[in-house]
């Protein structure tokens, strides 16, 4: 699988001289254009940076994009078909569904309630991004 600028990659290997260690996620923000290494982006759980590196792509795994959503605990209600997300529950849902921090998450919500607002966006738009993606 080819790894892609704003994808979601795992460290492979240690890299104590970086402040690194194995298993960490970062986001690619940038591919050099031989190929070989990106410029990744580590965040903390509060979505502060803690490292901004060049790393050779053999030393990265890429993570899938999860489109299919798991029924989760967080739903309110006793009816999964009335059952809404709130707040932090919707943040930490969107954010364990598409493997990004809890930060990406709710800025992306933030901006998707700002776009409803202004009747810029309406939920059968949303909807149809699945068939399209």
């Amino acid at each position: 699988m080819r790894t892609r600028e704003l994808e979601l990659v795992e460290l492979q290997t240690d890299m104590p001289e970086l402040g690194l260690t194995k298993g960490m996620v970062g986001t690619v923000v940038f591919i050099y254009p031989k190929g070989r290494s990106a410029e990744v982006e580590f965040l903390d759980a509060e979505g502060q940076t803690i490292a901004v590196e060049t790393l050779p792509l053999d030393f990265l795994k890429s993570l899938p994009f999860r489109k299919e959503a798991k029924k989760e605990k967080a739903f309110i209600g006793s009816n999964p078909k009335k059952a809404r997300l709130r707040g932090k529950q919707l943040v930490r849902f969107l954010a364990r569904e598409a493997n990004v921090p809890e930060e990406e998450a709710r800025r992306f919500l933030v901006v998707l309630g700002h776009l409803g607002k202004q009747k810029r966006v309406i939920w059968k738009d949303i909807t149809r991004l699945e068939e399209e993606l």
